[in-house]
């Protein structure tokens, strides 16, 4: 009976940090699990920062860069809404497979690598305009790395939301998740409606570098918060750890190991 007593106890002590894990450490809103503090800093640095660059903004200085053609602009962004239908579902699969925090973390290295990219197209583009054609190459390729980030954000990083919300209250926590997103909406454009006013409502290339040049240095805060998830943190087990925890609970029920 004594073995039994410990190995329940081992058992039970390694279930103890996912149900009290959101109750450990010294964290501002300690009452919130990491993950979901986490989740809402993602979601508004994400948002607001996408929201400055990737709607009139990315469209304008497209349109400006390739002699006043909307085509263009129409590529590049079905490029990122290609590239981020493509990746979603292998995305989603090694994160089930694998580690949900690691495939976010892959996603969180590629930001700064998208960022570049985009920041030496605007730049390139705004000062030296005859090369429009090799800057529209290189928004392309950017933008399939936003695409794929996006994937990220949108995947792995709302599953493992998911997880980490205590049952019966997620409506809550969904709530909250949407108002992030909504003030973020906001705060983007706001910041560009602010910059447009500093450079005199001008739709010129210099000034719409500017302001994706913002947009660019916004992304980047949003890569030490996709580095900061935990699966530790998570209320719920995975699917594929289901049958091995129950394999051991039924083990233990019957004595085995004892």
């Amino acid at each position: 009976s004594l073995g039994m007593s410990d190995a329940g106890s081992g058992l039970l002590g390694a279930e103890a940090p996912l149900v009290d894990v959101s109750k450990n450490g010294p964290r501002p809103f300690h009452k919130y699990n990491h993950n979901v503090l986490v989740t809402w800093g993602l979601t508004l640095t994400w948002g607001c920062s996408d929201s400055i660059w990737s709607g009139t903004v990315l469209a304008s200085y497209l349109y400006e860069l390739m002699g006043s053609s909307n085509a263009y602009a129409g590529y590049v962004e079905a490029a990122q809404g290609l590239a981020n239908l493509i990746f979603a579902l292998p995305i989603g699969w090694a994160a089930d497979k694998s580690s949900k925090s690691r495939i976010i973390a892959c996603g969180g290295a590629l930001v700064p690598v998208a960022g570049a990219t985009t920041a030496f197209a605007v730049t390139w583009g705004a000062a030296h305009p005859e090369h429009h054609m090799l800057c529209f190459w290189i928004f392309l390729g950017s933008m399939c790395c936003w695409g794929l980030v996006g994937a990220v954000v949108n995947g792995p990083a709302q599953a493992l939301y998911a997880d980490s919300v205590v049952m019966g209250e997620r409506s809550k926590y969904y709530t909250i998740l949407f108002g992030c997103y909504l003030l973020a909406s906001t705060l983007g454009p706001l910041v560009a409606i602010i910059m447009f006013t500093v450079h005199g409502n001008r739709w010129h290339l210099m000034d719409l570098r500017n302001i994706f040049l913002a947009g660019m240095g916004l992304e980047l805060l949003s890569v030490p918060l996709m580095f900061s998830y935990r699966d530790s943190a998570a209320l719920e087990k995975p699917a594929a750890e289901a049958p091995q925890a129950a394999e051991v609970t039924t083990s233990t029920a019957n004595g085995e190991g004892v």
